[in-house]
């Protein structure tokens, strides 16, 4: 068992520069509200044993009771005991302190929060809290997985960026782009041997996004770079959407003087290009999906139309020309 600490020290600077003689509304105290945060709370992980012939649900709460049972032979019976070995996720409230342990955030490992409440001093909320904590452990299970269950992503077409040096630039089509940035996140991650320091993921508001409206999802590398998505909201029938494009930036952080130059301008240039043989690309990488032969040990994958198989010659006639109306044999 290993116990990570939450080094979260995040500062939040507000800087405003003022053309006038009044003093600098900067000149108050800097404010650090992680840094309390990041002191006090631990996570630490327990496998869930990979043996094959016990049920992956009772292996879980195998592993949930076992965490369970260390934190009250450590700290004691709660004052309260909120969830329960079956629901995967237990609170445990104590005088000074704040125990969850969960199977919620991570598909091979439980995770043991505590939280020192009598040592924060802002008012955090809990769940925030946990899903920061949980963070942790869920990188150590990714870190475990190396390339194993990766799905390799098809773009339309890579360039470099022009004029920018070690840019690259990749243009997808998709449905969910709130689900391709994740798995684009992690192939760099494994591609360049490198983790994500900070991600841009969703927040409360991105539900409602409108139509044609352009967004953008990033993230900061601990080897110096930044990958960028950029995407216009696409359309919504009932619960599906529409296939739209999408544009990544790969880049050296020091490289590249702003996202929305060279890279918008780039990643619009390709969008009329593409557009007109959209609906083309669209039906004949479907003809193609349909006669692919099923795997039973490798099914299709599922989770947005950037996750199936893509045939290359039509990916490549695509890019080249922007059209695409027939696919090719299997």
């Amino acid at each position: 068992m290993r116990v990570f600490r939450l080094w979260l020290a995040l500062s939040i600077v507000v800087v405003a520069t003022l053309s006038l003689s009044s003093p600098s509304i900067a000149d108050s105290q800097d404010s650090r509200p992680l840094e309390g945060l990041a002191r006090e709370v631990t996570a630490r992980t327990y496998p869930i044993s990979n043996e094959p012939s016990i049920a992956f649900i009772e292996r879980r709460r195998a592993t949930l009771s076992i965490a369970l049972k260390e934190v009250i032979a450590t700290h004691g019976s709660p004052l309260l005991q909120d969830g329960s070995v079956e629901d995967g996720h237990i609170r445990l409230i104590y005088r000074d302190a704040l125990v969850v342990v969960t199977g919620r955030y991570s598909n091979t490992i439980i995770c043991r929060i505590e939280v020192p409440v009598a040592k924060l001093k802002d008012g955090f909320d809990s769940a925030v809290v946990i899903s920061l904590a949980a963070r942790s452990c869920r990188a150590v299970e990714e870190r475990g997985w190396g390339a194993a269950g990766l799905v390799r992503l098809t773009p339309i077409g890579t360039e470099a960026l022009p004029s920018v040096t070690a840019a690259k630039v990749a243009i997808y089509a998709t449905d969910e782009p709130l689900t391709l940035y994740p798995e684009l996140v992690r192939e760099f991650e494994i591609v360049a041997h490198t983790s994500a320091s900070l991600i841009r993921g969703i927040d409360r508001d991105d539900g409602y996004e409108r139509p044609g409206s352009t967004q953008w999802r990033y993230a900061w590398f601990a080897n110096g770079s930044i990958l960028a998505l950029r995407y216009k909201v696409g359309k919504r029938d009932g619960l599906s959407s529409s296939v739209e494009f999408a544009c990544t930036v790969e880049t050296p952080a020091s490289a590249i003087d702003s996202l929305e130059g060279k890279f918008s301008a780039w990643c619009d240039r390709q969008e009329e290009r593409l557009r007109p043989g959209l609906s083309g690309f669209i039906k004949a990488t479907g003809e193609y999906r349909s006669k692919q032969p099923q795997k039973a040990e490798a099914p299709r994958p599922y989770g947005g139309f950037h996750l199936g198989a893509f045939p290359p010659a039509l990916v490549r006639s695509y890019w080249l020309t922007g059209v695409a109306d027939k696919a090719p044999s299997p």
